[in-house]
């Protein structure tokens, strides 16, 4: 390998400036004189040597030599011919400066050409690049055009994209605009590659406007990325991203469709996906989000009654000593007559005259859901519920409701346990009854 100079030995990757490699063999002969060491074809000279053979290359051109002719060409006896032999002369090639590359003046709008600040909101510090993938978004949405080396802010950007509301913004100062024919290639062959994408393509760049995944998802750009930042446990695998697998479950989540109808609108390769990318967001969603962000465990008394409760609770909470935090109630949830005979008696509602099972809802009084516990049969009543939520020492619902005097407003469902909650030391407030000779309800 002729990886080093052959006279100083650098390696070529250390050379600084060009390189030269020996070519012919009259060329080896010529430099092996001149540097007294073995020369091959193929050969490396680094510049600083190289300039050192040209240098001895160049005074031998200036030596003259007297060359005396043959008999035959003798034809006085005047003084021999002198005749000067010229070596040629050996320089390092030379590197042609590029041309300046043409541009193209074309009928497209286009904003302000500026890098000295951000092309949206004039700001001049903390700005970047304008990336190739918004410039190209823009082009394609609107037809404007944003001139290369243009910058802009890090917060009018996701994903490398302009956001639709600062699309919106935009100024245009110009109606053509000068393109340089290597930017408008690049542009052209990428639109050209887009233009045959899938949806799931699209999904994985973060390319679908931003109306039209809000009404794939129900959610914008910002709040998937958010999501998808939850799901530590959950990778990107040769098939699909994270993103994508997370946007076909809300899709599947917000239509209904079957699996078939959403592997076609997608652009999926099987409709099996579909299952397989649910399965897997609701593995890590059961196991990144949940613990941390839902259930009783996750609640917090204080928080509750400071973030999740109606302006006119708040009110009363400043004029009175109650903390209304949480309401609960069982409800019910219909299901076909099951085989077990002894889930079948239990489940019978004689009330409904339905098979069913309640589970038991606990949500703040905005309507923010803590938990969903159960389900209980439906043999049980609330109060019977409640009660063998409290009956262990560490339950979770006693740890949330911890202080004394905090309110639990019941209707006559829960009349039963009653008593167990005062002895608690919590308040209850209930509906009472009108007695016989009373003709309303007291205040």
């Amino acid at each position: 390998m002729n990886d080093k100079c052959i006279e100083c030995s650098i390696s070529t990757k250390k050379m600084v400036g060009l390189k030269y490699t020996v070519g012919t063999v009259d060329d080896a002969d010529k430099i092996k004189d001149i540097l007294d060491i073995p020369i091959d074809v193929g050969n490396v000279l680094c510049s600083k040597c190289w300039s050192g053979v040209c240098f001895s290359l160049s005074k031998i051109r200036k030596e003259t030599t007297t060359v005396s002719p043959p008999d035959s060409q003798v034809l006085s006896s005047e003084s021999p011919t002198v005749v000067e032999k010229k070596d040629p002369v050996y320089e390092p090639p030379k590197v042609q400066k590029p041309l300046a590359e043409e541009s193209i003046e074309l009928p497209y709008k286009r904003v302000v050409s500026t890098h000295a600040y951000c092309f949206i909101c004039g700001k001049e510090s903390s700005i970047i690049n304008i990336p190739f993938e918004a410039r190209k978004q823009l082009f394609s949405e609107t037809g404007i055009f944003i001139p290369q080396g243009n910058r802009c802010c890090h917060q009018h950007l996701l994903k490398n994209r302009l956001y639709p509301d600062e699309i919106k913004d935009l100024r245009v100062v110009a109606h053509s605009s000068s393109i340089k024919a290597s930017d408008l290639t690049k542009l052209l062959n990428k639109l050209s590659i887009d233009s045959d994408r899938e949806l799931m393509d699209r999904i994985a760049d973060f390319s679908i406007p931003e109306e039209r995944i809000y009404t794939f998802t129900g959610l914008t750009w910002e709040q998937i990325i958010k999501l998808r930042d939850m799901m530590t446990s959950l990778r990107n695998s040769d098939n699909r991203t994270v993103t994508q697998a997370l946007v076909v479950f809300l899709f599947r989540l917000r239509t209904g469709n079957s699996n078939e109808m959403i592997c076609s609108i997608l652009g999926l390769e099987r409709h099996h996906q579909v299952s397989d990318f649910s399965t897997s967001i609701l593995d890590s969603f059961e196991k990144d989000v949940l613990p941390s962000r839902f259930g009783l465990k996750a609640a917090n008394h204080d928080q509750l009654i400071r973030d999740h409760t109606t302006p006119l609770l708040n009110k009363l909470h400043n004029v009175s000593d109650l903390n209304l935090g949480l309401v609960g109630d069982g409800t019910y949830i219909k299901h076909q007559k099951s085989s077990n005979n002894e889930y079948q008696r239990k489940s019978y509602s004689g009330h409904k005259k339905l098979p069913l099972c309640k589970p038991f809802t606990l949500c703040a009084l905005d309507g923010y859901v803590v938990d969903v516990l159960g389900p209980f049969y439906a043999t049980e009543n609330d109060a019977t519920i409640l009660g063998s939520l409290l009956a262990e020492d560490q339950s979770d619902l006693k740890k949330l409701m911890c202080k004394e005097n905090d309110v639990f407003v019941l209707d006559r469902g829960f009349r039963d346990i009653q008593s167990r909650l005062e002895d608690e030391k919590y308040r209850v407030l209930m509906p009472s009854l009108k007695n016989k000779k009373d003709k309303q309800l007291t205040a």
